[in-house]
């Protein structure tokens, strides 16, 4: 049971070192010789835990009853909460020439960190309320799954000239790795607590090793941005794009601790637990007492990598407001399909602002704002998809990014 909740709080605390976002990446359509772009942001959302409950646990400090109460009553059976943090910085040169006078070459290299999870509304009430609400019941722990990466990435690739659509293949230096998958998990107790049975079957997978760099991977990105008639007459930009698709592989060793435990206990003698060969001996192998085997592996694993296809924002275009809207999807994270929709409005010639709303995710519904300012060949975005999070406690998350372009 305890290694249920050192799990569950390990999670929270990854979340704090931790998707592409809906700052709307504009289509530029003039002929461009560089260009830079550094991006950045950081965010977590969950379907139930609020804000003030989350930045205790992150940055520490009390926990009151109230705080746990309000996050309590939003629990359904199975709960989600995941978090990125980390930045990248793009060089796109459409000088030179590669392969083919239409291709020019793009250099990229970043950073991440990505952390998610799925749980259950029992494992939250026995972690923060302890086990009295169970006696006499059964609290489940079934279906509890998680998985951490975190990485460094460099990649290069080839741009087109005149679409600007680009590819790229990148490799990735892993500096952390963790992913847990409990399929059946239940602890019942009895009334009056002097007894209990666990069952207990799943995988737990953690790399502890000291050195910076403990696997390798190698995956894709690509950005397809397509001209389209939505309106008569009207051109628009719809881009498709994978970012992080691929795999990684630990070199350092993890260990993995297989989980096969059906275990009931029944009350102690004096000598149970004191004795030179009670629960808490030097001797005892608590590991062979549950029913847990551990073994050094290097896992291959799938990148937390994203998918999004969506209507851009033409730079081109004379209109003071444009719509924008799309999906994406983490095909190997904890998270449900978002939708998005916003509208982008041209106040002046240096200064555009954005509203959006969005559904899926980690949470439920969030609404987003954005600035854009303009200088020249200088465009400087800052925005987030969860601006209720800057102002109440009782929001879902929080979510801060950036997005710097220079032309020359």
């Amino acid at each position: 049971m305890m290694r249920y909740l050192i799990v569950f709080g390990a999670l929270f605390h990854l979340v704090q070192l931790s998707a592409q976002n809906v700052l709307p990446v504009q289509m530029d359509t003039t002929l461009l010789k560089n260009e830079f772009i550094f991006s950045g942001q950081g965010e977590y959302s969950s379907n139930a835990l609020q804000r003030q409950l989350t930045q205790q646990l992150l940055f520490g400090g009390y926990i009151d009853q109230n705080m746990k109460d309000l996050s309590f009553a939003k629990h359904r059976s199975a709960n989600r909460v995941g978090g990125e943090l980390g930045g990248e910085l793009e060089y796109r040169n459409y000088t030179d020439t590669l392969f083919r006078p239409r291709f020019g070459w793009v250099m990229k290299a970043g950073y991440a960190n990505y952390a998610s999870a799925v749980y259950s509304k029992d494992l939250f009430g026995l972690a923060f309320y302890g086990n009295e609400q169970y006696l006499g019941t059964s609290a489940e722990f079934s279906g509890v799954k998680f998985n951490y990466c975190g990485w460094l990435k460099l990649g290069f690739g080839l741009i087109d000239k005149k679409s600007k659509s680009s590819v790229s293949l990148n490799v990735y230096g892993i500096t952390n790795y963790a992913q847990g998958d409990i399929q059946t998990g239940s602890l019942y107790q009895t009334e009056s607590g002097d007894s209990l049975h666990v069952d207990l079957q799943g995988t737990v997978d953690y790399t502890s090793s000291n050195t910076f760099l403990k696997g390798y991977g190698i995956g894709l990105d690509a950005d397809i941005r397509i001209p389209v008639q939505i309106i008569a007459d009207k051109i628009s930009y719809v881009q498709i794009l994978a970012k992080n698709l691929g795999v990684g592989i630990m070199t350092s060793p993890a260990t993995r601790y297989d989980l096969n435990t059906s275990i009931g206990f029944k009350g102690f003698t004096f000598d149970e637990l004191i004795g030179s060969s009670s629960l808490f001996s030097a001797t005892t192998n608590w590991k062979d007492t549950l029913g847990i085997d551990s073994t050094s592996v290097k896992p291959t694993f799938f990148l937390p990598g994203l998918i999004q296809a969506g209507k851009m924002i033409d730079e081109m275009n004379p209109a003071k407001i444009q719509a924008f809207y799309g999906f994406r999807i983490y095909p190997s994270m904890m998270y449900n399909p978002l939708l998005y929709i916003g509208a982008h409005w041209k106040t002046t010639k240096w200064l555009n602002v954005g509203v959006h709303g969005s559904y899926g995710g980690y949470s439920g519904i969030r609404f987003g704002l954005y600035s854009q300012l303009v200088i020249k060949q200088i465009h400087f975005a800052i925005g987030s998809e969860d601006l209720l999070g800057f102002f109440s406690k009782k929001a879902s998350g929080q979510s801060i990014l950036f997005r710097l372009r220079c032309v020359f």
